[in-house]
Order: structure tokens, then sequence, then C-alpha cells
């Protein structure tokens, strides 16, 4: 299940920074919640990323936010 206050609290966001801090707000730490929430934002669309270790996890998440925020998923 998710948090639809986060959804709509991420849905405003327009910067890294806006983004990373309404994770924290909401006490979202790890690279899997955030990535998640972040595709619910997008409508889910189909992404695949190689790798599990941390380190990719981190790039996938980074690349995740960067699209969010550039709105390319659009």
């Amino acid at each position: 299940m998710y948090n639809p206050l986060l959804v709509i609290s991420l849905k405003r966001c327009n910067n890294e920074d806006a983004v990373e801090n309404t994770f924290n707000r909401y006490n979202k730490k790890d690279y899997k919640t955030k990535i998640k929430y972040l595709d619910i934002c997008r409508g889910n669309p189909e992404t695949f990323f190689a790798g599990g270790t941390d380190e990719a996890l981190k790039s996938e998440y980074l690349t995740k936010r960067s699209m969010f925020l550039t709105g390319l998923w659009r």
C-alpha cells in the first residue's frame, strides 16, 4: 500500500531538494521505496535497470528522479 498524501506532495515538487525534503518528511529513506513512489507519480511506466546493488539502486533512483522532475515521462 502507498501513502496518497506522499504522492500528492511529490507531484508538487519542482526540484531535487523538494523531492528529497518530501521523502524525508515522510521518513522514506531507502532507494527501493523512493523509486516505487516516483513510479506511482509517473503512472507506473515500465522501465528496466540491471543490477541490484546499492550503487545500482542509487543510480536508478537518481535517473528516475531526474525524469520525474523534467517531465520527460509525460
